[in-house]
């Protein structure tokens, strides 16, 4: 087993959360040597576990999932300045950390940055949802949310006459602000009230 520290005796164990000021803080840890270790551990077949340096609990969420991609096991033990991770090789996995290699690199660049910078670690599913939903969903709501009673669309603009159903009740004599219908019609169309209880209709 590789390892850049001491080897750790005993069952890893879980802890209870830590403040700030328990945690490692990296001081030390150069990330290019880091990943040097991590892929020289990767094309060992013979090598099955690699200990790594404690750092910092985000640098530590990052390492979990750069791990999980190649179908490593990780655990992290110990408390305090001195919690760390352990990598392990799953026998039935192994042709999984063939693959996926340039997605782990660009994670590399992002967990870099949890050590220099002390920066977030924002997981790739949580990232890829919030980037969606800054992007915007469907018909350029751009990601906003309804709220029971809100009026659906009442931010949409405007119909002018560039529209075609605009356009057609023109050629058969509607002209803007008038009914529509023979029997009168309505003067404003129905507006669409979002609703997310279980409540009836009738429930006041």
């Amino acid at each position: 087993m590789q390892s850049a520290k001491p080897k750790h005796q005993g069952n890893p164990k879980k802890i209870s959360k830590k403040s700030k000021k328990d945690e490692p803080d990296n001081e030390g840890l150069d990330p290019k040597t880091i990943e040097a270790i991590f892929w020289e551990f990767i094309d060992d077949d013979e090598d099955m576990e690699l200990q790594l340096p404690p750092m910092s609990r985000e640098s530590r969420k990052g390492m979990h999932e750069i791990a999980g991609i190649l179908g490593l096991k990780s655990v992290s033990f110990g408390s305090g300045a001195s919690r760390a991770t352990t990598l392990s090789k799953i026998p039935k996995k192994m042709n999984q950390r063939r693959g996926n290699r340039a997605q782990v690199r660009e994670l590399f660049e992002r967990w870099a940055k949890t050590v220099v910078a002390g920066e977030e670690w924002v997981d790739s599913k949580t990232k890829g949802k919030k980037k969606k939903e800054a992007g915007g969903g469907a018909r350029g709501t751009k990601g906003r949310k309804h709220k029971e009673g809100d009026i659906v669309g009442q931010h949409a603009a405007k119909i002018d006459e560039a529209n075609v159903g605009y356009q057609l009740l023109q050629a058969m004599g509607w002209t803007e602000g008038a009914r529509i219908g023979a029997s009168g019609g309505l003067e404003a169309p129905l507006k669409a009230v979002f609703k997310s209880t279980r409540l009836g209709l009738g429930h006041f």
